[in-house]
């Protein structure tokens, strides 16, 4: 499971000099309404984001977040933060669900379901390292708030002021795009009896830059959000729990521990890519072959598919060493064996300072009740809590796993054969605004329990 660290705020956006509070201390609704959200609350946006670039020969950017939220301060306190995320096609991904707690230290802590079935705390940390207070970084932010930030507009409506209003924008989506990071014209309350129930917030439209490969591209981010209240006072957040055990992971448990550490493995990746600027597109496939037979590996690295010719010197050999270490060994085309000196083994450039864990992927290790079983496809998927990371963390070698699996997994689906695992398929999908990237990982097994060093193979 990768290390859990804060993405940082843009805050040097949100400084505002010279504001002060406003006059709304003395109002009942104002007062009332502090006091039911400090208690928790659940937060459902929809945040809208239209990126134009000053050059005409681009397309705008339009892209919708669904950031939902929920701050629980009874029993526990918690928030969840889901961020959903919303193509043109109406179809939608979810790009973050994380819990985290507060710790009796006041610090914070990610709750996570683990690929072992197993429900851990992780301390949360910032930028530097240093452990984060859950108030500071997560927790309500309407513990900072009070009436005199708001005025009245009417009966029905009230207004907070900059200072805060870009404080509320920061603590709720400063985890989203830094193009959304801007100065905050107003932000509105809407009142219904008395009762809050919808937040508008409007940001300052910026005129910034950003890279797109080796372009330097302007472009004008307009923004805008609308917030939905509810559960005021009784929010509770959706605490991981284990998954239950069925008797259809019998079957799953059995082939996941059959693979062991002897199988032949290759790895297909298939990966769309779409520069949402100029709409260029482009397909790159690949295929790595891994023979792994016990302490050893047989690597053949895999190559662009316009680039097809074979080239030995890229194959490798690794030595799975006791300690966690592993060794190199390239072929010498004098003698015909494989060395840790081999010249011109390029392949070898890729094992040094790497660990057993950057070959071997976990696979026995993983707990089948993760995993659901669909009777109609006769495959087992992964359970959307560690979806993900499951790939990257278990499942493809790191060694051969594109960046942008990591974190941006979309589904994990297993199919046995005999008995045995056939093919496990990872999906992921990554998209920053700019760049999206739709990726498919199809993994094949065979020779299970009976792999071996191709013959030939010699080592010195």
């Amino acid at each position: 499971m990768k290390k859990k660290s804060l993405i940082a705020l843009s805050s040097a956006l949100f400084i505002i000099a010279g504001l002060s509070g406003c006059n709304g201390g003395s109002d009942s609704v104002v007062t009332n309404m502090l006091s039911g959200l400090r208690n928790g609350f659940k937060l459902d946006s929809n945040v809208n984001l239209i990126g134009t670039p000053h050059d005409e020969i681009y397309e705008p950017i339009t892209q919708v977040y669904h950031a939902n939220y929920i701050f629980q301060n009874l029993d526990m306190v918690a928030t969840q933060t889901t961020i959903v995320v919303e193509e043109e096609d109406g179809s939608s991904y979810v790009a973050m669900n994380d819990l985290i707690k507060e710790g009796e230290d006041g610090s914070g802590f990610f709750m996570e379901l683990t690929y072992e079935n197993e429900v851990i705390e992780i301390q949360a940390v910032d930028d530097t390292g240093a452990v984060a207070n859950f108030g500071l970084y997560y927790g309500n932010p309407f513990a900072y708030i009070t009436e005199n930030d708001f005025s009245k507009v009417d009966d029905n409506t009230y207004s907070l002021n900059k200072e805060k209003s870009s404080f509320l924008a920061s603590r709720l989506f400063g985890i989203l795009d830094d193009v959304f990071y801007a100065l905050i014209e107003k932000t509105t309350f809407h009142f219904e009896n008395g009762t809050l129930k919808t937040i508008d917030l409007e940001p300052i439209d910026i005129d910034t830059k950003i890279q797109i490969g080796y372009e330097i591209i302007d472009l004008i981010i307009d923004s805008s959000v609308e917030m939905t209240i509810s559960d005021i006072g009784t929010a509770k957040v959706n605490a991981p729990v284990k998954k239950e055990r069925k008797a259809e992971h019998t079957a799953l448990e059995n082939a996941l521990k059959a693979v062991g550490n002897n199988y032949t493995l290759i790895v297909k990746e298939e990966i769309h890519e779409t520069n949402l600027l100029s709409y260029a597109e482009s397909d790159n496939y690949s295929e790595s072959h891994f023979y792994f037979a016990d302490e050893h590996l047989f690597w053949r690295p895999g190559y662009l598919e316009e680039y097809p010719e074979y080239d030995p010197a890229c194959d490798v050999v690794v030595k799975f060493n006791e300690n966690g270490s592993v060794t190199g060994y390239g072929l010498d085309s004098a003698t015909n064996t494989w060395t840790t000196g081999a010249l011109f083994a390029n392949g070898l450039s890729k094992v040094n300072g790497n660990t057993v864990g950057s070959f071997r992927p976990v696979i026995s290790g993983v707990a089948p009740e993760v995993f659901e079983y669909n009777a109609e496809e006769d495959a087992y998927h992964i359970c959307k809590e560690i979806a993900p990371y499951i790939g990257y963390d278990c499942f493809v070698p790191a060694i051969a796993a594109p960046q942008e699996l990591g974190g941006y997994g979309t589904d994990c689906t297993i199919k046995l054969a005999n008995g045995m695992i056939d093919e496990i398929v990872v999906e992921f999908y990554y998209n920053n605004s700019f760049i999206e990237k739709i990726g498919t990982i199809t993994l094949d097994f065979s020779n299970i329990g009976t792999t071996s060093l191709p013959s030939d193979i010699v080592i010195a």
